[in-house]
Parts: C-alpha cells; sequence; structure tokens
C-alpha cells in the first residue's frame, strides 16, 4: 500500500484547509499526480494533528479533503507549529503509511 501523496496546505478564512491525491493498495503505482483508481469499497482516511510530538485531534474522513477550523485550531493546539498527517484506510490493510507536514505556526 502506498502513502497519499501531494498533501498541501491553503489558507481559507482563518481555517486551514488541506487536500492530498489519494494512492492505490491494489495494482497502482506512484507514477502521476493525479487520483488513480479507488480498488477499496470505499474511500476512507485517517487524518492525525499533532504538536509537540502529542497527538491533540484525530478524524476520519470519507474524502481527499479536510478543514481544520479556527476554533479547532484554539481548542487543540493554543500557539505554534503543528504537524498533519493523512494515511489511507484500507478495507483489506487497515490504514497505510502516514504523509505528513508541518504547519509553521497557525497563529
Amino acid at each position: 500500500m502506498y502513502p497519499v501523496v501531494h498533501l498541501r496546505q491553503s489558507v481559507v478564512g482563518t481555517a486551514h484547509s488541506f487536500q492530498w491525491v489519494r494512492a492505490t493498495s491494489i495494482d497502482g503505482d506512484l507514477w502521476g499526480a493525479t487520483d488513480v483508481p479507488l480498488s477499496e469499497v470505499s474511500e476512507f482516511y485517517q487524518v492525525t494533528i499533532r504538536q509537540n510530538g502529542g497527538v491533540v485531534r484525530q478524524e476520519s474522513v470519507g474524502a481527499a479533503t479536510w478543514t481544520y477550523s479556527r476554533a479547532n485550531q484554539q481548542i487543540d493546539l493554543g500557539v505554534g507549529a503543528y504537524q498533519i498527517a493523512v494515511a489511507q484506510v484500507s478495507d483489506r490493510y487497515g490504514a497505510g503509511p502516514k504523509t505528513s507536514i508541518s504547519i509553521a505556526d497557525h497563529a
């Protein structure tokens, strides 16, 4: 199973929005930057937010996008940098490898 690819962030107002390109666990490759056939019963991802090494939020989503609202950032983080990791979850294999990026400051 391959990790999701091209995890990227954009800022929408005061929220942080994240998008990624899914991978495939069956008969796939990493040749391109576009979506590959799903090869699963459903599309499912695990999003994990960490700060200072600890998990502060973990959510499951059914699409290759997730928005971290300003209100949830304030509840979870206080101030400072954080990391987001995304893993595609397979019905067959469970959570795959995580792809992560660091966000320098959310304030």
